[in-house]
């Protein structure tokens, strides 16, 4: 008797065991059917090797029949010399012991339904075959090939018993068929001992009531009985010989085994079964038919489960990146980049109906090409879903049942890297030259970059735009910014009236950083407050194409550029802004190709974005920043002094104190005149035409009126009430815009 280390831990020594006797082994499903028998589920893939996906991809089989689902360990003995004492009755244990004097010593499990498991060893049954329902004194069979234990079971000893053949035939009604080989090396005969018992191929069931048909006549003619008796046998249906043997009359049971043991198997095959059987025409072929039909629903069956495990497989691929916002009835596709497809639900199934898969006619039980889509969208218990969607960047703070918008930052997910101080300074002194060498616009800045990686969960409320001629590094730094961002948390757009606050703003749900490049007066025209509130407030309106609009949490940073030689300048700005900080750049590195070469490589430098990124996580006060005043730059004040007060001063000087106008002007002569005096003053600040009229019509002046001829537009002007309007007698510097809300 040889001892095993094993401990009380089912795992454990069930691993021990196959790495005892260098055994194959895999995970499988099963459950038990309305006919008692199990029902076995082994994956394709023999490299699945986890519980968990086991259940993950069968259990839902179990549970349409509202069965209870197992997982097993599923190990083949068949090369070992392994054998199962399989009891497939409930018995008392302490019965059994009595009846099998080694089954007290050796290693046991409770069956998977009832009874008992024994584990012993013998190697002569190396190779062999199992036999069924051959045990003397209980119902079982000797299992030679495989061992399924489901996993929650407990292992009783912790030994595995070495038997004898002798020991084998004393709770065995089967003998061992003796052959004769030729000992090549020795020129010996020697005895080998094998089962030679057939395998049955196909429905016992069928087969014990085909038996049972056999008119009486041949159970009580010895002559057609062993025949019949000696075929039974064959298969090793001891059960099913005595029960047709039992129909005769003269049926002793002790003769009966006497003849049953001294049976040789003969040239008779099933065959004969059914040509004795087919005496009684009427009930035999009820019999064909019934299991004709029963074989016919069976392989239908088959063929539902194989199409619906096919379904399954093609469904959870498919869960992986698709799914349902149940609150919005929309549908969403998840990109590799992270980027989101929306789709109504009739443009979803309209975009998946070319996925089909094997399915079956369940009346014909005919194979047939089935639309994936629609059975998918059809109640689907195994669908994908949220309840709802929104972006949070402190996912503690996501409910369990939302989808997530939000997504690491790439410089994140950096984690090999060498600190590259050399090309920080670079980058930190290309921004202060960005920033036209104003330090305190400067530190406003690194605080805006600190906030928006330190604080991605509060808005930052700040428009930053740098105003420079192309050619002086603004752009690579919004590319470095979007490196270490991710391309997908990064929109440029340069017709943001169409594509952040217009009507095809899908792009904005997954975005973070939007850059509003080379700004136009034109993209804000009429849309200054709808700026401001996409700058400032925490929710903000999607326009997916073709869909309902989708409200979410917005934490978007907004920043710009724009070209100094554009005259129109896009926003407004006055005094106590608290919105815009308008910077004009420095053009000192204008045409410098090596110093742009440098910086090529260190905005594509893993090694400088998470060098970068650190310094900003380790800026102090940043928690601070929305609470810090905006800083005025130069380029700031000269623009709120040209753009608040040029209008006003005009009117006062050339038109109120120079007798040389009339009453009446054409909108582009008076235009024409103001440009001129701008030349004469020595005020470079551009202003066009259209400006120029939107500040005359917002200082809502009665004596200086637009009106509409056929010959075109005119202003009208009544000097008289004009200089009681603006109070001449009294010095004043009121400006056209004295309120960012006009």
């Amino acid at each position: 008797m040889e001892k095993k280390n094993l401990d009380n831990n089912m795992t454990a020594q069930i691993f021990d065991l196959i790495k005892k006797y260098n055994l194959k082994w895999e995970y499988i499903g099963w459950y038990k059917l309305d006919s008692g028998k199990k029902k076995i589920l082994r994956p394709k893939d023999s490299k699945i090797q986890n519980k968990e996906e086991i259940i993950k991809k069968f259990k839902w089989l179990a549970d349409k029949e509202n069965k209870e689902f197992n997982v097993a360990y599923f190990i083949d003995i068949h090369n070992s010399p392994l054998v199962n004492i399989d009891i497939d009755e409930d018995v008392d244990i302490d019965i059994i012991h009595k009846k099998f004097e080694f089954s007290k010593n050796t290693m046991y499990l409770k069956g998977n339904t009832k009874g008992y498991h024994f584990i012993v060893e013998n190697e002569d049954f190396i190779n062999c075959k199992s036999s069924t329902d051959c045990l003397k004194h209980f119902q079982g069979d000797i299992i030679c090939n495989t061992l399924m234990e489901t996993d929650s079971k407990q292992i009783f000893n912790n030994e595995i018993v070495k038997v004898s053949q002798e020991d084998i035939f004393k709770i065995a009604k089967f003998k061992f068929e003796k052959s004769k080989i030729k000992n090549e090396n020795e020129n010996e005969i020697n005895e080998i001992k094998s089962f030679t018992y057939a395998k049955y191929e196909n429905n016992v069931e069928e087969l014990e009531e085909i038996v049972m048909n056999i008119p009486v006549k041949y159970a009580d003619n010895w002559t057609e009985w062993i025949k019949i008796i000696s075929i039974l046998k064959k298969y090793n249906f001891y059960d099913l010989s005595k029960s047709f043997s039992k129909k005769s009359k003269q049926f002793i049971e002790e003769r009966y085994n006497n003849d049953y043991n001294s049976a040789s198997f003969t040239e008779y095959d099933i065959g004969t079964i059914h040509f004795y059987s087919k005496e009684n025409k009427t009930s035999y072929d009820k019999i064909i038919n019934k299991y004709k039909k029963l074989k016919m629903d069976q392989d239908k069956q088959n063929k539902i489960e194989n199409a619906e495990l096919e379904y399954s497989k093609i469904e959870e691929e498919f869960n992986n990146n698709h799914f349902k916002i149940v609150n919005k009835n929309l549908f969403i596709k998840e990109e590799k980049n992270d980027k989101l497809i929306t789709f109504t639900p009739k443009n979803f199934k309209d975009a998946y109906l070319h996925l089909t898969y094997e399915g079956v006619n369940k009346k014909t039980g005919e194979v047939i090409n089935q639309a994936f889509i629609e059975k998918y969208m059809k109640a689907n218990p195994n669908m994908r879903k949220y309840t709802d969607m929104d972006t949070y960047p402190d996912t503690s703070k996501c409910p369990v049942d939302n989808y997530n918008l939000w997504r690491k930052f790439d410089v994140e997910k950096i984690t090999e890297y060498e600190e590259d101080n050399l090309g920080l300074k670079f980058i930190l002194n290309h921004i202060k030259i960005l920033c036209n060498h104003q330090m305190e616009v400067y530190e406003y800045v690194l605080d805006f970059l600190a906030h928006m990686f330190q604080k991605p969960q509060e808005k930052a409320g700040i428009f930053v735009l740098f105003i420079s001629k192309q050619g002086t590094g603004k752009g690579l730094l919004f590319e470095l910014l979007g490196n270490m961002l991710g391309n997908d948390k990064v929109f440029e757009t340069p017709t943001p009236e169409r594509d952040v606050w217009g009507s095809h703003n899908s792009r904005m749900m997954n975005s973070y950083l939007v850059n509003l490049e080379e700004l136009k007066f034109l993209a804000t025209k009429g849309s200054e407050g709808i700026f401001k509130n996409y700058i400032t407030q925490p929710k903000m309106l999607i326009n997916p194409k073709g869909k309902d609009q989708i409200e979410i949490t917005s934490y978007h940073r907004f920043i710009g550029s724009m070209n100094p030689e554009d005259s129109d300048i896009p926003l407004k700005t006055v005094e106590g802004d608290r919105r815009n900080l308008l910077i004009r750049c420095s053009d000192e590195t204008k045409g410098d190709v090596e110093y742009f070469n440098e910086f090529i490589k260190l905005v594509n430098s893993k090694n400088l974005q998470k060098t970068f990124y650190n310094y900003l996580m380790k800026r102090p006060d940043a928690d601070l920043f929305r609470s810090k005043k905006i800083p005025i730059t130069e380029y700031q004040s000269d623009i709120k002094e040209a753009f608040e007060c040029v209008v006003l001063k005009f009117i006062k000087d050339n038109i109120l104190e120079n007798t040389l106008f009339t009453k009446l002007y054409k909108s582009s002569e008076l235009y024409k005149i103001f440009c001129e005096y701008k030349t004469e003053q020595g005020i470079s600040f551009d202003l066009s035409h259209t400006s120029f009229s939107l500040k005359i019509k917002n200082k809502n002046l009665e004596g200086l009126k637009k009106v509409r001829k056929k010959t075109g537009i005119y202003y009208e002007i009544d000097i008289d009430i004009l200089k009681d309007e603006l109070n001449l007698t009294t010095e004043t510097e009121e400006c056209i815009f004295d309120s960012d809300s006009d």
